[in-house]
């Protein structure tokens, strides 16, 4: 899955926050009568928070896009603002799967930051080299930080060509590659080299020259356990800031609602860093999250007693930040409950499948996104869908796309503009959200709905009624879900054969 974020704010795939003040803790003691003792326990005090989501990493993997630059520059302003405050890192997923892989996939995701942050190159080696299912870095991840850091390997296709080749030679001889043998192999040498570069260049130095490094000191737990206790943890999909309802999640389990499922779950799929105060200090042995490689049962003991239920569907749909009952962790809701970085934020959600002059799909598509005089680019997956996640700011945006083999020229022949966020109104004939709707999946050039609604029923084999309300439920799930309606052929009575 390809997905590309956009808008006009200084992040649209992450944010920071600083959380309301707490009051001093203060207690009430009276003498006792006895021997009889209690045991308090101060509770962590959390001042601010960063997050980043999941449009940063590669689809189901810990390894980084180029893109998280933006956040991590976000993660050091804040922290200059907090200086020798400690952080700790959690990583969540969201619901699909199954709770084993993604409290694995979420660990990876936090340790893969803890080694951005610190500079553990090593760390991504051993990612790289011990891929777990779908998180496999592969070649894919050796293009992307060749791309990076301006050696461009063509296209970006995870397979080791001569081009791709070529730009690790070229690497190798750059004064990053200092003392490499020159021989085009990306092995564990070049890549420990080229990992560091990459991780460089996400860390990128501010107008002060500064670039974020940081020491294991400066995390929670100080670096103490060897795999990170209290300085990052990997919560799977035990804490959404979103679940559906139970009839939203029984249509999203059908297979041509799996796009749209996941486009709705992109705000559970992220990564957040708590900044506790100055003084915090905790007890590594007694800190409650497990290990980031370790397995979810040590989770499931920190739940509230109806944390199954809270985090599976209900009748309504809830968000975290109206409703503070989805997340199953006790110890992370009571961290979490005044962040602003745990919403779900207001963003505008769509799939669009570039394709050629005769409406075959490109594969591996060039792109940009143009807003302005601005622009961000992209690349289509391998069915030629792109998810465009924005802002619901501005109305409209122009996408341009070339296929592979031109991807040098920078030339884009095929374009079109595409309304951002299509007004939830077309129940009412003509309205804007129907127009705007058919206009997004290719019916641009008819005048009026109704002449926009036959068009999409000549081609799809419906009855031609011209009347919107005849296609509202397959528009709507074709344009919001990715899922293209069937062509079937008009029987002779006037309904719809097979």
């Amino acid at each position: 899955m390809s997905t590309i974020f956009i808008g006009s704010d200084l992040s649209d795939a992450g944010r920071t926050g600083v959380h309301s003040s707490l009051a001093d803790f203060s207690l009430a003691i009276a003498p006792a009568t006895s021997s009889e003792f209690n045991v308090v326990r101060r509770p962590l005090k959390v001042i601010a928070c960063w997050r980043m989501d999941d449009a940063r990493f590669e689809f189901d993997s810990s390894f980084m896009r180029p893109g998280a630059r933006t956040e991590i520059a976000l993660l050091r302003q804040l922290l200059k603002g907090h200086p020798d405050s400690p952080i700790s890192i959690f990583a969540h997923t969201d619901p699909t799967g199954d709770d084993v892989y993604n409290k694995k996939l979420s660990g990876r995701r936090a340790r893969a930051i803890f080694a951005l942050l610190t500079r553990a190159p090593e760390i991504w080696e051993e990612l790289f080299s011990q891929p777990m299912m779908g998180d496999n870095w592969g070649t894919r991840s050796i293009q992307i930080a060749l791309e990076a850091l301006g050696f461009s390997p063509g296209p970006i296709d995870n397979q080791m060509g001569e081009l791709t080749r070529s730009a690790v030679r070229l690497f190798q001889s750059s004064p990053r590659g200092a003392g490499l043998t020159v021989d085009g192999d990306p092995g564990p040498a070049t890549r420990e080299k080229l990992f560091r570069a990459y991780m460089d260049f996400l860390c990128q130095a501010d107008d002060s020259g500064e670039t974020l490094q940081l020491k294991k000191e400066d995390f929670l737990g100080k670096g103490i356990d060897v795999d990170g206790k209290a300085d990052y943890q990997g919560c799977g999909e035990f804490n959404p800031v979103l679940v559906f309802s139970t009839e939203e999640d029984k249509e999203f389990h059908k297979p041509e609602a799996r796009e749209q499922r996941n486009t709705e779950n992109l705000p559970n799929r992220r990564v957040t860093i708590f900044v506790f105060a100055k003084a915090e200090r905790v007890d590594v042995i007694q800190w409650p999250c497990p290990r980031w490689n370790e397995g979810p049962a040590g989770c499931e003991k920190r739940f509230f007693s109806n944390g199954q239920q809270r985090r599976n569907p209900q009748q309504s749909r809830r968000l975290y930040e109206n409703t503070q009952d989805t997340f199953a962790c006790r110890f992370y809701d009571r961290l979490a409950n005044t962040s602003p970085c745990e919403g779900t934020g207001k963003l505008a959600v769509f799939r669009l499948r570039l394709c050629g002059p005769e409406q075959e799909p490109i594969k591996q598509a060039p792109l940009r996104i143009v807003q302005g005089s601005s622009s961000v680019p992209g690349t289509a997956d391998d069915e030629g869908f792109i998810t465009v996640v924005a802002k619901k700011t501005p109305d409209k945006v122009r996408i341009e796309w070339t296929t592979p083999d031109r991807s040098n020229e920078q030339i884009f022949p095929f374009a079109h503009e595409v309304f951002v966020a299509p007004p939830d109104d077309a129940t009412d004939e003509g309205a804007e959200g129907a127009l705007q709707r058919l206009h997004n999946v290719g019916y641009v050039h008819q005048v009026g709905l109704r002449e926009k609604v036959l068009a999409f029923q000549l081609d799809f084999g419906r009855n031609p009624t011209g009347d919107f309300k005849d296609i509202k439920a397959e528009l709507k799930q074709w344009h919001d879900g990715g899922a293209k309606p069937a062509v079937t052929k008009p029987a002779a009575d006037g309904t719809e054969g097979g």
